[in-house]
C-alpha cells in the first residue's frame, strides 16, 4: 500500500494552525537585522529610536511579516509595511524648518548610516525631551530575496530594515537638507541631570527616589528592561502618595536608563533623569 502524507490530519494531531500562504511564501527575518537595529536605531544620533528592547522589536516584526496578507505586492511595490504598535519609540526625524523651531535648537551635522555608506546629514540638537517625540508607528521594509547571483528567488522574501516613526520620510540620499536628525536633551541635560520643569515635585526628591529604588533593582535582575520596569513603577507608587497626578515612565537611552515624571493634568513631562 502507498504511503501517504496527510497534511491537515499532520497539524490538527500536533495543534497547528492551517495557514496556505506560508505553505508558498517565506519571509526570512534575518539574525544580522538585529545588530543593525540596535546600531542605527538604538540610540539617538542617526534617526528615530525605538523604546523597546531589540529582542522585542524582532518579535514584533516577525508577527507582522507573518500575519501580513499581501506579503509578495508590499515587496514588489513600495516594500513597506505600516502598522500601529503602541509605545514603540521615537520619531526622530523632522524637515529642517520645523526641527529649527523646537526649544533650543541648534543645527549640526551627523553620518547616517544608509546600506555600506555613510551620509553627512543635518542635525539639530534641542532642550526638547525625548519623550515629545514619542511615535505608536513602526514600519517593516520586505523586499524579494535574492540568490548569490542577484536573480529574484520566487515567492521567498527578506526583512531589511524596520524604524519607528513617520514612514514618509524619504532616504537619507534624497534628503537634500530638508531632513533633519533630532538630538533630544540639550546640552543641558547631561548624565545623571535633570531637566527641572515644574515645581509640584523637586529634582532631588525625584531623584533620590529613583536611586533608591535603583539599588534595589539591580540587586534583583541584571535585565535592563526588567530593571526599568520596577524602578518606574516603584517608584510612581510612592510619589503618587504625595503627587497622584505624576506618572514615571522608563525609556533606555544612548546613556543609560531615562525615567521621566509626567504630569497628567497639564501633560507635560516635568522631569527626566539618566541613570
Amino acid at each position: 500500500m502507498e504511503n501517504t502524507f496527510d497534511l491537515k490530519k499532520f497539524l490538527v494531531e500536533n495543534k497547528l494552525t492551517y495557514n496556505s500562504r506560508l505553505l508558498v511564501e517565506a519571509v526570512e527575518v534575518p539574525e544580522w537585522l538585529k545588530g543593525k537595529l540596535a546600531d542605527v536605531h538604538g540610540k539617538p544620533g542617526q534617526g528615530s529610536i525605538f523604546a523597546k528592547p531589540i529582542d522585542t522589536v524582532m518579535k514584533t516584526v516577525q508577527q507582522i511579516v507573518d500575519g501580513a496578507k499581501n506579503i509578495d505586492q508590499v515587496a514588489n511595490s513600495t516594500g513597506t509595511l505600516t502598522v500601529s504598535s503602541p509605545g514603540i519609540g521615537y520619531n526622530l526625524v523632522l524637515p529642517l524648518d520645523k526641527a529649527l523651531k523646537l526649544p533650543g535648537a541648534k543645527q549640526g551635522e551627523v553620518e547616517k548610516v544608509e546600506g555600506p555608506n555613510k551620509i553627512k546629514v543635518p542635525s539639530v540638537t534641542t532642550t526638547a525631551p525625548l519623550s515629545q517625540f514619542a511615535s505608536n508607528e513602526l514600519t517593516v521594509i520586505v523586499r524579494p530575496k535574492k540568490d548569490e547571483a542577484g536573480a529574484v528567488i520566487p515567492n521567498e522574501y527578506i526583512v531589511l530594515s524596520a524604524f519607528p516613526g513617520d514612514p514618509d520620510i524619504p532616504r537619507a540620499s534624497e534628503w537634500g537638507g530638508k531632513f533633519a536628525v533630532i538630538i533630544p536633551g540639550g546640552e543641558q541635560q547631561q548624565e545623571g541631570a535633570l531637566n527641572y520643569i515644574n515645581e509640584s515635585i523637586s529634582p532631588q526628591e525625584f531623584e533620590e527616589i529613583i536611586d533608591r529604588h535603583e539599588e534595589d533593582a539591580t540587586e534583583e535582575s541584571d535585565e535592563e528592561e526588567i530593571i526599568g520596569r520596577i524602578v518606574s513603577q516603584r517608584a510612581e507608587t510612592e510619589i503618587q502618595e504625595k503627587h497622584p497626578n505624576i506618572t514615571v515612565n522608563y525609556v533606555p537611552s544612548n546613556k543609560g536608563r531615562l525615567y521621566s515624571a509626567y504630569d497628567t493634568e497639564q501633560e507635560m513631562v516635568l522631569i527626566d533623569y539618566t541613570v
